[in-house]
């Protein structure tokens, strides 16, 4: 009976909740109770609606320092709190006075000021004994003691707060009267002394000053007084308001002091010098707070933590969630991945480079690396099978970065090689922005402005440095280790430290016990790897940053740092940069012939060109001469192979490889330094002419002579340029020259033999051969000049002119000497003789 009573009375309180709207059955009752309780009372500042007590029979006192002093419109916060507090006061003084009454001090009513920090709390003076104010104070005192006694509480709130209010309360909630501590005094009437104004205004405070207006007019009646604190003005404020002194009846206003900073009116005056150091001071509190975090970010970039944490994250959902479709996808994913390591397995697997290189990564960082070889020749399949025993590893690819679009695409691709986070692709913008303010404001240049290579080496730097503290950090762990595993733990920590900074010789230290020989054998492979890949395969503008970058990472043995790179002549570059240390090349040389019948056997075996029972031997007998031609080149492979799958036999597809490598060849050639403006390339048709024809005919020049002769004139930039273009290749062990790629050898030929191609280039060829011999014969001629060459020929000529004259005399002159001695003419008297005689001696002494 008691369950079905229950029963009946839930099921009616839940009918008539149901019949019951939300705000009846819920909100009104809270509503309610919150209105009736006393301590969440909210008021205004002020009791508008609250009737004015008759200021003849009555006497009111503000209560200060009671709650918080409002600090602005907004300060909502404190005028919740006072008004928490508010309520919680006036019930007890409402309770304390009305306990006991007295025949002096009845209570009227509390008014809010909350805003003032205070109360005014109103009396009706019943003693008819009790008028002046000096006699109202030590009766209130008197009254507030004894009330004290039985209330505690109340003694706190009256003691040294209660002011006996003078004039007439102002009944006011502006919002833009809020307390402070300056107070305009106006006089209507009779101008006050400041004396006389002292003494009013001093009791509620300490006052800093009293001043007259700067206006002449308003200085006649009105003052500022300018009190030590905000609380000092509430109290007078609400005191001293409508108080009539001789006549004159005084008002007050609050009034907003205009806060002066030394700070920001020495930066206003100071703006030239203080704006930069404002920038800089932020820049480095930046600098400050986010190089840590992108030092842990490299680390975890070059550890891969978070990599493999969210990798087998991801495989153990995968697991649980997509187990049957993950299982096909991983079936077909496995047979690809044996197909691709079945390619680079029978593609250039040379095992003693690989050994090498492996070698060179587990001994201390002693110099660069550079693997170099032809495009597609197996650098990356070394790489993956060398750094697979490697735990730290990163790698910048420099292919992506001379790819992008502009330079603020690079500095974000390259922050997210290094692991540089965060990165702020807007600072640069922001940085321009700034440095053209500054100097528009300040006519000088700031100084902030970086120039797009500094922004590129800070990334670099930034991440040299994480590197440096990662060794640091696995210093001290391996030193933790040999601590731990032998007694001589002094001794092995510091040969530990000599080796990882290469300052001493593995082979010459010696271990407590196998455990520590076997902390030894890791040693180096603590170190990180840093590749840099596909480095000036083509014109980057930062390779110079890049590998001043990977000097400072070696020199420091904070890693080992690998360059791959088609172009073989970029070691002088890399040998410059470390001029004291070995650079290490491994060259990747053409595969064999083999290799590549293999390689394009397999292709077309896998893609359906032949059937299974097809052999290699009979591949071999139709495609021997073809992929001979071709050589191991992997990209003219795969065009070979494209063209055998669209139904091409072998001679065609070979001419289809002919075909582009000869359009390769054409567009190379209009590439040439004739046209600077577009082309800033360092060779010239002519020298691109020369290696062309001197191929065709001989597939090996000498490197010296090339270099030697009248068109290089023993500049070798034009011939490194065009080795790093894939069109020739330098041997260096022997110094001999040779196509770039072996299908370049039937596209020379033929290049050679088509008028179109070659006779525009020998044409420029000959030219600049004429306008080089030309340069030479004026060298010659100016030389000849500068030494009185040709003045000592016109001499010689002048002196040969004379003396033919002079011979022609001598001559006349003894053809008269003998006719005279031979004539017999009876008229030549004696004296005509004698004559003849002297004219003839006067021609042979001239």
């Amino acid at each position: 009976m008691f369950r079905l009573a229950s029963l009946r009375k839930h099921s009616s309180f839940l009918h008539n909740c149901a019949n019951a709207s939300f705000s009846s059955v819920l909100v009104s009752p809270l509503l309610s109770t919150f209105k009736n309780s006393p301590y969440f009372t909210l008021k205004k500042y002020s009791s508008l609606n609250d009737p004015i007590p008759d200021s003849t029979k009555t006497i009111s006192f503000f209560l200060s320092d009671l709650f918080l002093l409002k600090l602005g419109r907004l300060d909502y916060i404190t005028k919740f709190y006072s008004a928490y507090q508010a309520t919680a006061i006036k019930s007890e003084i409402t309770k304390a006075f009305s306990s006991q009454p007295n025949h002096s001090f009845h209570l009227l009513t509390i008014e809010d000021r909350l805003r003032d920090g205070g109360l005014r709390v109103y009396f009706k003076l019943s003693n008819q004994n009790i008028q002046q104010p000096n006699e109202i104070l030590p009766a209130f005192q008197k009254y507030i003691d004894f009330l004290s006694t039985s209330n505690p509480k109340l003694h706190s709130i009256f003691q040294n707060n209660a002011y006996l209010v003078q004039g007439t309360p102002f009944k006011e909630d502006l919002l833009n009267y809020i307390p402070s501590r300056l107070l305009k005094v106006s006089f209507d009437g009779a101008e006050l002394a400041e004396d006389h104004i002292y003494r009013i205004f001093r009791k509620y405070g300490k006052i800093v000053s009293i001043r007259r207006p700067d206006d002449t007019k308003a200085a006649s009646n009105s003052v500022y007084i300018y009190y030590t604190s905000p609380k000092y003005a509430a109290r007078a404020f609400n005191c001293i308001y409508g108080t009539v002194v001789n006549n004159t009846r005084i008002t007050l206003k609050y009034q907003q002091l205009m806060k002066k900073n030394i700070i920001v009116d020495y930066f206003s005056q100071h703006s030239k010098f203080m704006i930069p150091i404002l920038i800089a001071t932020i820049a480095t509190l930046f600098y400050s707070l986010f190089e840590p975090i992108r030092g842990w970010f490299i680390e975890n970039k070059i550890t891969k933590t978070h990599e493999k944490f969210f990798e087998k994250l991801i495989d153990y959902f995968s697991s649980i969630f997509l187990k049957t479709s993950i299982f096909y996808k991983k079936s077909a994913s496995n047979s690809s991945s044996e197909y691709e390591t079945y390619i680079n397995g029978i593609w250039n697997k040379n095992v003693a480079i690989e050994e090498r290189l492996k070698q060179l990564l587990t001994e201390h960082p002693e110099g660069l690396i550079l693997v170099s070889g032809l495009e597609d020749i197996g650098k990356s399949n070394l790489l993956s099978s060398v750094l697979n025993d490697k735990k730290y590893s990163i790698e910048i690819d420099c292919e992506k970065l001379s790819q992008s679009a502009d330079f603020s695409s690079q500095l974000k691709l390259l922050a997210k090689m290094v692991g540089y986070r965060p990165y702020f692709s807007f600072s640069y913008q922001m940085v321009l922005l700034f440095d053209k303010l500054l100097t528009l404001t300040t006519g000088q240049p700031s100084g902030f402005y970086n120039s797009p290579s500094s922004r590129f080496s800070d990334i670099l730097d930034t991440a040299a440095f994480a590197i440096d503290s990662f060794k640091f950090k696995q210093m001290e762990k391996i030193n933790k280790k040999l601590d731990s595993s032998t007694n001589s733990s002094q001794h092995s920590t510091t040969d530990t430290n000599n080796l990882l900074m290469g300052k001493g010789d593995s082979n010459s230290v010696t271990f407590a016990n196998p455990e520590s020989e076997s902390i030894e054998s890791s040693l180096y492979d603590e170190i990180p790897v840093i590749v840099i890949s596909n480095f000036m395969n083509h014109s980057m503008e930062f390779s110079n940053n890049l590998i001043k970058w990977a000097a400072k990472i070696v020199t420091s043995g904070s890693a080992h740092v690998i360059f791959t790179s088609n172009n073989k002549s970029i070691y002088r570059e890399l040998q410059q940069a470390i001029p004291l240390k070995t650079l290490n090349i491994i060259t990747l040389g053409e595969a064999s012939l083999s290799d590549s019948l293999s390689y394009v056997f397999t292709n077309l075996k896998t893609t359906g060109y032949y059937d299974k029972k097809y052999q290699l031997e009979d591949f071999i007998v139709s495609h021997n001469n073809a992929v001979s031609c071709i050589g191991s080149s992997k990209k003219d492979l795969d065009y070979y192979i494209h063209e055998l799958i669209s139904g091409k036999t072998s001679q065609e597809s070979l001419d289809s490889v002919v075909t582009r490598a000869i359009i390769e060849i054409t567009k190379l050639s209009l590439e040439s330094n004739n046209n600077q403006v577009t082309n800033p390339n360092s060779w010239t048709r002519a020298q691109f002419w020369y290696f062309v024809n001197s191929l065709a005919k001989e597939q090996v020049m000498s490197y010296t002579k090339t270099k030697m002769t009248s068109l290089f004139n023993d500049n070798e930039a034009a011939i490194l340029d065009l080795q790093s273009h894939n069109l020739i290749s330098i041997e260096y062990e022997n110094g001999n020259i040779s196509v770039g790629k072996p299908i370049y050898c039937l596209a020379f030929e033929k290049l050679v033999e088509t008028k179109a191609f070659s006779y525009p280039l020998q044409y420029y060829y000959h030219k600049e051969n004429i306008a080089i011999e030309t340069s030479n014969l004026n060298k010659c001629e100016s030389e000849l000049g500068e030494i009185g060459f040709f003045d000592l020929i016109s001499s010689a000529s002048t002196i040969s002119n004379e003396t033919k004259g002079n011979s022609e005399t001598i001559t006349r002159a003894f053809a008269i000497e003998s006719r005279i001695s031979t004539d017999e003419d009876p008229k030549i008297t004696k004296k005509h003789q004698l004559s003849q005689s002297k004219n003839v001696r006067n021609l042979k002494i001239h």
